[in-house]
């Protein structure tokens, strides 16, 4: 589980970072080569991270046989096909509303999970989810941190010096 722990930590602290670089004026334009913008990416991850979490919630008195662990990054392509990111955002976001929203997702549910599992259940148990066909619990929250480090690769690196923030 530290594994998968500092695998979160660490796309979670990259975005932030970003987050804070990025000059607020650009957070809801659209990024490039993509119609999303910054604000637009936080909010889909934040809305899969709560369901994922709730899968894996709804899922643990499940009696559905382990299944052997994969790598799931492959199926990004077909995640994002069945979960495309709105852009229909409210007006202007601040970056204080979207480090809030990350936070929800992150303490409020996922750490709510923690606290209730264990690695051996997330590993014992499965679910047949409709994107990756029967998978192990624990492979569904390793898409977390996958699924935030294909978006944060979107997020470019700003080079404006702090005072231009």
């Amino acid at each position: 589980m530290s594994t998968l722990i500092s695998n979160l930590g660490k796309t979670r602290l990259e975005l932030l970072a970003r987050l804070e670089q990025m000059p607020q004026t650009r957070l809801d334009e659209p990024l490039p080569n993509h119609t999303w913008s910054v604000s637009d990416v936080v909010r889909h991850l934040h809305g899969a991270e709560k369901e994922l979490v709730a899968t894996v919630l709804d899922s643990l008195s499940n009696t559905r046989d382990p299944v052997p662990e994969r790598d799931l990054s492959h199926a990004i392509s077909d995640y994002e096909a069945a979960h495309p990111c709105q852009t229909a955002a409210p007006a202007a976001t601040t970056r204080a509303e979207l480090v809030a929203l990350l936070g929800e997702s992150r303490f409020a549910h996922l750490q709510h999970l923690f606290n209730k599992v264990h690695e051996e259940d997330l590993l014992a148990k499965s679910v047949e989810h409709p994107v990756f066909g029967p998978v192990s619990l624990k492979n569904l929250i390793d898409f977390i941190w996958i699924h935030e480090a294909y978006h944060l690769a979107q997020i470019p690196v700003p080079a404006v010096p702090a005072a231009a923030r």
